[in-house]
């Protein structure tokens, strides 16, 4: 029986300020192509290049929707890119963006890896991701950024504890400290998404840009990182 597992796959590791983290992304090519009974849903966020022009853009737009959807525009170009080098190397790849979760399922039936970015405004990738988790089935989330662990607050405060096991609504208290709703900021995990997850019990591994840390995760084994269920 195939299994599924989503990736959501943080903007802050794709697309740095030196450019799109090449490296990476090979490595994830490598390892997708090596499972062969698992369909992947990637979720792309948008990274440097989207904050950077989204703070620029904020200078002279103050409509909170229309940035949003720049940020969304970015996150699709990100998604264009990935589909289309992992095809290069990965049969099963779906060819188009998917703009709608409504037919997600149906796409995922004949393909083995779905790869697109944001959809709505006011939505992040976070919350695209973990509804596309509710709409397939998928029990099994990994979050890819650049730090593997939440921690108890700001992890640069004195004192801050790293939280390697920990409940949804733990997640929730932590993201609501953070999130503000703005275009383009980052932080901890998207409130909405935390809720989405508590509600459909979806588990939640967070991990850093290391191929083999991602690997374990995808195995259900010990990894560096915080684990939420």
């Amino acid at each position: 029986m195939e299994r599924k597992v989503c990736l959501s796959f943080g903007g802050s590791v794709f697309s740095k300020k030196d450019g799109f983290n090449t490296g990476y992304i090979h490595g994830m090519a490598n390892l997708i192509k090596s499972y062969k009974d698992t369909k992947f849903i990637i979720v792309v966020g948008g990274g440097y290049a989207s904050r950077e022009y989204i703070g620029n853009a904020s200078k002279v737009i103050e409509n909170n929707f229309v940035l949003d959807q720049i940020g969304i525009m970015f996150t699709k170009m990100n998604a264009m890119l990935l589909r289309n080098f992992l095809s290069r190397y990965i049969n099963g790849v779906y060819y188009d963006h998917i703009n709608d979760i409504n037919n997600l399922q149906d796409v995922l039936t004949e393909n083995r890896v779905v790869v697109f970015g944001g959809m709505t405004p006011g939505i992040t990738t976070d919350s695209v991701a973990v509804l596309a988790c509710e709409a397939t089935g998928c029990k099994r989330m990994i979050n890819i950024s650049r730090e593997a662990y939440i921690y108890d607050r700001n992890p640069n405060e004195k004192g801050a504890k790293r939280l390697e096991r920990l409940g949804y609504d733990t997640l929730i208290a932590r993201a609501s400290k953070d999130d503000q709703r703005n275009a383009g900021s980052n932080f901890v995990f998207d409130i909405v998404a935390c809720k989405l997850a508590k509600r459909s019990k979806t588990e939640i591994s967070f991990v850093d840009d290391d191929i083999e840390n991602l690997r374990a995760a995808i195995d259900g084994k010990r990894h560096r990182g915080s684990l939420v269920k």
